[in-house]
């Protein structure tokens, strides 16, 4: 449970100590605007189209097949997370 518990939470302060506090915080800040802009894009999205879930969305974006290859991919990921934490230690 700690080894899961610590790739979470040391995630970010990893990447500060590669990076530097000066480029850490440029890239923390890039992240976090691209992250809320897609957010926005989706949000727009899914009001134009009518979408009430994220399912919907997708399946109104991708058709049929792209609903049921997002559907398997939530399904799987954290089983795919899990097996990368405990490969870790």
């Amino acid at each position: 449970v700690l080894g899961v518990f610590g790739c979470f939470v040391s995630g970010i302060p990893y990447a500060f100590n590669l990076s530097g506090v000066g480029l850490g915080v440029i890239l923390l800040a890039l992240v976090a605007i691209v992250t809320d802009y897609s957010l926005v894009l989706m949000l727009r999205s899914a009001h134009i189209s009518g979408s009430f879930s994220y399912q919907s969305l997708m399946k109104s974006a991708f058709g049929k097949y792209g609903f049921v290859v997002l559907s398997f991919l939530q399904f799987i990921y954290p089983f795919i997370g899990k097996y990368q934490a405990i490969k870790k230690n």
